[in-house]
């Protein structure tokens, strides 16, 4: 408090009472730290500017108080994270600063430039940037050490995918606001429609959550990936499965946060979660002319079942081929199973490596293919890597929220607008 006291007192000798109460006054105290009216506007302005909403009396409104309670939340980090000695080094910054040039495809160097083209408050933004690098670095050592994930969760998670069928993955992306108390819910309400009526006019919504968005995905825009559905909780598939992609979903409030979703794409799987994606095929087409008779179809037919039972692996297709009156070339193709036309797709996948398929019937002829290889993406080794990777966000996010909440309970905090 002495060294508040200070502040004033040296500012009221500089510019005058008056000019304090015009231009310069306390929005809040945290700790031994003053907001000040200077580093609310900047943040109002690098906010708006950052996430390209509209610059009006009724956005900053809008915004002000969930910026007032984004800077208190970074002093209460920045003080605790002095307590045990962290702070961030001209290396953190220019790193800090590279990362998000290459995100904006910048050259290096170019960060400066490009922040007053866009007329970006320089001086706000690397605020910014230090408060998010003390916050890293607090994780880091605070809170990451405590998050145990066990092989019998994996297991689990495991053993529940194994039983699914005609499951389908959404690449997602969300902004996530949490409410800290019940007399902040309505605050934190009337912000998620005042950013999801935004990005329904225009707004990016990557802009937005990078800006406003309290998960740890905030910095990649608020993408989350390719999330299969039973990775998910069902609050949030339940609103999301029927979103059309590119589209957003309303507010919604669940376990103490509002979420605004956004589905970028849908994929269906065929199988299950190690299902083959990748094929190596040979491919052979036995032309039938509509004038082609009968006894000439019949012909064909036999001469294909006979061959067939010669075939032992992809080594015998060129053989196969040609004996069948193939007419195109018999070297392996590489396709995704995304790729595939549909008529041919169930045959190829149903189709044993190092056999083939049954042929399948085209307007001119038939199609007959060489299974020679399936790759699965993802092992089961991979698939635990990536289950242990959400399951550990969810936990770092869920204990950040707690340990800010803790530092918020123990640190005087006085709000004065």
């Amino acid at each position: 408090m002495k060294y508040i006291l200070s502040i004033l007192f040296t500012i009221s000798v500089l510019f005058g009472t008056g000019s304090i109460a015009k231009n310069f006054e306390i929005v809040a105290i945290v700790g031994d730290t003053a907001i000040s009216t200077v580093d609310l506007n900047e943040r109002l302005e690098l906010s708006i500017v950052s996430s390209g909403l509209p610059n009006n009396n009724e956005t900053r409104q809008k915004l002000k108080p969930q910026i007032i309670k984004t800077l208190i939340d970074e002093a209460l980090y920045t003080q605790e994270a002095r307590q045990y000695r962290i702070e961030v080094t001209e290396s953190d910054m220019d790193n800090a600063i590279a990362n998000l040039e290459n995100q904006n495809n910048l050259k290096l160097g170019e960060f400066d430039n490009f922040l007053k083209k866009n007329n970006i408050p320089i001086d706000a933004m690397k605020k910014q940037i230090s408060s998010q690098v003390i916050w890293t670095k607090l994780l880091s050592q605070q809170v990451r050490p405590q998050i145990v994930i066990t092989d019998v969760e994996i297991e689990e998670k495991m053993e529940h995918i194994s039983n699914l069928s005609g499951i389908s993955e959404l690449d997602l992306s969300e902004i996530v606001l949490p409410v800290d108390s019940p007399s902040d819910e309505k605050r934190v309400r009337l912000l998620a429609e005042k950013l999801h009526e935004e990005i329904k006019n225009g707004a990016k919504f990557e802009s937005i959550a990078k800006e406003f968005s309290h998960s740890s995905t905030a910095s990649s825009g608020g993408s989350l990936g390719w999330i299969r559905e039973e990775h998910a909780t069902k609050e949030i598939i339940s609103k999301v499965r029927n979103l059309q992609v590119g589209e957003i979903s309303r507010p919604f409030f669940v376990n103490g946060q509002y979420y605004i979703m956004k589905l970028n794409e849908r994929r269906a799987l065929v199988d299950d979660p190690t299902t083959v994606k990748n094929f190596k095929i040979k491919h052979a087409f036995i032309e039938i002319k509509p004038e082609t008779s009968k006894n000439d179809i019949s012909k064909i037919q036999e001469k294909i079942i006979k061959n067939a039972k010669k075939y032992k692996s992809c080594g015998d297709f060129a053989a196969f081929a040609k004996n069948v009156g193939s007419n195109i070339g018999t070297d392996t193709i590489d396709i995704n199973i995304d790729d595939m036309n549909p008529e041919v797709k169930p045959a190829i996948i149903n189709t044993p490596i190092g056999s083939l398929t049954p042929p399948v019937p085209a307007p001119e002829g038939v199609h007959i293919f060489g299974v020679c290889d399936k790759e699965k993406p993802e092992s089961s080794l991979v698939l635990k890597d990536k289950l242990r990777e959400i399951i550990f966000r969810r936990k770092l996010d869920l204990q950040a929220q707690r340990y800010l909440q803790k530092l918020r309970e123990k640190a005087f905090i006085e709000i004065r607008i």
